[in-house]
């Protein structure tokens, strides 16, 4: 059995979520200097409303420790993890990830632990995730080949982004 996880970037909906079994590891955010911690869904309204109110909004990464912790949950339980995460072109997300992976891989030898940068995110991000859990539930089972499948449409995705405005401090 595979463990599917994600992060917040996705913007996945909690019944995606909910219906999959998808573990998402949160990125932290502060707004005005107070911090907020999506456990599962993205208030994307709410914080894109605040940036164009002005106020002060800073993202934070996740660090290894945090995927250590919840990857372990996963390994402790026998399931190999599979973890889709944000473009490590935009977050240093994807390379804790990987260190974490590395760390892991030692401590639990018989275990499969996969990382896939997805050059993506946001919905470009969720839907490789979305892509995965149907995989896994429905299609192919080995974390092999979820990962190759997924490798391959990689390759096949365009991403673009839309934004409403454009402000330099």
């Amino acid at each position: 059995m595979t463990q599917l996880f994600t992060d917040t970037s996705a913007n996945l909906p909690v019944e995606i979520i909910d219906e999959y079994g998808i573990e998402v590891v949160p990125f932290s955010y502060t707004i005005d200097g107070v911090e907020y911690i999506p456990e599962r869904e993205f208030d994307g309204k709410a914080f894109y409303a605040a940036m164009r109110a002005g106020s002060e909004v800073k993202t934070s990464m996740v660090n290894t420790g945090t995927f250590i912790e919840r990857f372990k949950t996963a390994l402790d339980a026998g399931k190999d993890v599979l973890y889709i995460g944000m473009s490590g072109g935009i977050s240093g997300t994807a390379n804790a990830a990987l260190m974490a992976k590395q760390e892991l891989d030692e401590e639990y030898p018989d275990r499969k632990i996969v990382v896939i940068d997805t050059l993506a995110a946001s919905l470009g991000e969720g839907l490789f995730v979305i892509k995965a859990a149907v995989l896994r539930e429905n299609i192919v089972s080995s974390i092999s080949n979820v990962t190759k499948m997924i490798s391959l449409e990689q390759l096949l995705q365009l991403n673009m982004i839309q934004i409403d405005q454009q402000t330099f401090a």
